[in-house]
């Protein structure tokens, strides 16, 4: 019925009883449920097929409707699996390659989904050769503004990171300014520029050029879609004469190509930025990393030393009247040798930027490091409740230094759980066809909105004592596996962590760097 409701409210100055318009985002619909599953693909036909019945009064069944339904959903469902393959689904629009590539994919796509449409259309007799033109032309832009206006706001809804991001600036009045200034403007092309839209384009451009210089991609996706629906209201709501509409919606299509290249340029410089100065931290991170490995080894070897010795005793003692004790013995020598590989292995990701890939179950790993913080917890008086998934999960990834990623996220939730009133915490794992996502939710007092980023930051903390590195560690060994990772508030604390299904048997090395 979504296909359908949509399908109704983009209907606007069709050409004949055919669904040409110069404003259809159901290719934009199209391509994002087919992302999140490729047998949404039928349902997308099924709701062409009702709107042509409902919405059209064609017959759904006759040879017509379904051929131009197969044509839709085929020209569609190949851009998508196009992106997907080349374009890592946009990733958010994040950078130049996923751009061009995507839109590459998007502009064949119409463009073959309207060649095949006209040719459709001429053999049924459906519209004159003399309109074929008319209707090439109408198709293409109305799906190309559609997909470029509308494909950014799904594509955002996908990443945590990219959301979260468009939700503040909603909270900035140097946001909201220039959106007030787009309201005005169209209102006042809509009421003084029926005739001559294009005359008066730059002063659309301007405020969305400003948006795009300002705040990057995500200004450009918050603003461009209602841009769009006031822009094509308020002509809707002059009758203005078809050639003029379609012409507003060109000049849509080039302003919102011209904002996106300015927003992914902005987010890119940005990028470039956050990465050189990760690479200044990296190099510190290296020496402190290269300082404290020395200064820990022996006083370490000693420990693991007199553990061992200690196990060995207890190994050759009959009868052992202590079990509590020969736990703890084993767990001095197990622990005692992980730090060992811990510390080896964080001065070789920050001195050499490197990761030690290997195929593991993350599931399991999940499990282990929810175990290893159980009586921590108990001791602060807060519950960890168990991994509801028993199934086995493979990834490919370094799993110590995920797994001390994992464990600084669940040792700071507890630490704040603790300091709220219901002391819980509980880890959740979902897996789709391209990723999986970690949540972490603990109780404790939530973070403002306006800190989300700084909390990442190393050196930053909200705790007195606090060192400020366990949450810029995990970010940037999330970040190595080529993920992401989000801080959520709400009315408790949730950490999200996006991460590629990376598969490749071929894969030795993640850089960093």
């Amino acid at each position: 019925m979504g296909v359908v409701a949509l399908d109704w409210a983009s209907f606007i100055q069709p050409t004949a009883n055919l669904n040409v318009t110069a404003w259809n985002p159901l290719p934009a619909l199209a391509i994002f449920v087919f992302g999140q599953r490729t047998s949404f693909v039928f349902s997308y036909a099924a709701g062409l097929s009702l709107s042509d019945w409902l919405i059209r009064g064609n017959d759904p069944l006759g040879a017509q409707s379904i051929t131009l339904t197969l044509i839709d959903a085929a020209c569609y469902l190949g851009a998508r699996a196009a992106i997907t393959r080349y374009a890592v689904g946009f990733q958010s629009f994040n950078n130049f390659k996923t751009l061009i590539v995507g839109l590459t994919a998007l502009i064949a796509s119409v463009l073959l989904n309207a060649c095949l449409t006209v040719t459709t259309l001429l053999y049924f007799d459906a519209v004159t050769m003399g309109a074929w033109l008319d209707v090439f032309t109408k198709l293409t832009v109305g799906d190309l503004v559609g997909l470029l206006v509308l494909m950014p706001l799904l594509s955002a809804l996908t990443s945590p990171a990219r959301r979260s991001a468009c939700l503040r600036l909603l909270r900035q009045a140097n946001f909201i300014g220039p959106v007030v200034l787009i309201v005005i403007v169209i209102g006042t092309l809509a009421s003084f520029a029926i005739t001559t839209p294009l005359r008066y384009s730059y002063f659309i451009l301007l405020p969305l050029a400003w948006i795009a210089v300002r705040h990057g991609m995500s200004g450009v996706i918050v603003a461009s879609f209602p841009a769009q629906l006031l822009l094509v209201t308020a002509y809707m709501a002059r009758n203005s004469p078809n050639s003029v509409v379609l012409e507003v919606q060109t000049l849509m299509t080039v302003i919102s190509l011209v904002a996106l290249t300015i927003g992914v340029t902005i987010d890119e410089k940005v990028l470039i930025e956050r990465r050189l100065r990760g690479r200044q931290r990296a190099s510190t991170l290296g020496r402190i990393a290269g300082v404290v490995t020395h200064e820990i080894s022996q006083p370490l070897t000693s420990i693991s030393t007199y553990a061992m010795a200690a196990h060995q005793i207890i190994h050759n003692t009959p009868n052992w009247p202590h079990p509590e004790l020969s736990r703890a013995v084993n767990s001095i020598v197990t622990e005692s040798a992980r730090v060992r590989k811990i510390i080896h292995r964080v001065k070789d990701f920050y001195q050499q930027g490197i990761l030690s890939v290997s195929d593991f179950d993350l599931v399991d790993l999940l499990r282990k490091t929810l175990e290893s913080q159980t009586l921590r917890a108990r001791s602060l008086g807060v519950q960890i409740y168990e991994l509801e998934r028993t199934d086995s999960v493979q990834f490919r990834g370094d799993v110590t230094q995920l797994s001390l990623a994992l464990r600084n996220l669940v040792t700071n939730g507890t630490s704040a759980a603790a300091r709220g009133r219901a002391k819980w915490m509980r880890v959740e794992l979902r897996i789709d066809a391209t990723s999986c996502n970690v949540d972490l939710w603990d109780s404790g007092p939530f973070i403002a909105q306006d800190s989300i980023e700084e909390i990442f930051d190393f050196g930053y903390s909200r705790t007195s004592g606090g060192m400020g590195v366990g949450l810029h560690l995990a970010r940037d060994v999330i970040e190595a596996h080529q993920g992401e990772i989000v801080a959520i508030p709400n009315s408790s604390m949730k950490f999200r962590i996006s991460l590629p299904m990376v598969t490749s048997p071929h894969l030795s090395a993640l850089e960093k760097y």
